[in-house]
């Protein structure tokens, strides 16, 4: 008698394979921790920039000026 193999899709990275009480397959995925620290890094970026920025043009305003 040939084996019977449980045949689970392919996950992707981070996600999680259960079975629910019903038998099927459900995956769950933990990677959402990932997109906020995305998000997090890219807004201390702009932050960074826009400080930058305003630098900038105070020092230019300052030159023009003397």
């Amino acid at each position: 008698e040939p084996k019977k193999q449980l045949l689970y899709p392919k996950k992707a990275a981070g996600a999680q394979i259960t079975q629910s009480q019903h038998r099927k397959v459900v995956i769950i995925n933990t990677n959402t921790g990932l997109f906020w620290k995305a998000s997090l890094v890219l807004a201390a970026a702009v932050i960074l920039a826009l400080i930058a920025y305003i630098k900038i043009i105070v020092v230019k305003k300052l030159v023009i000026k003397i």
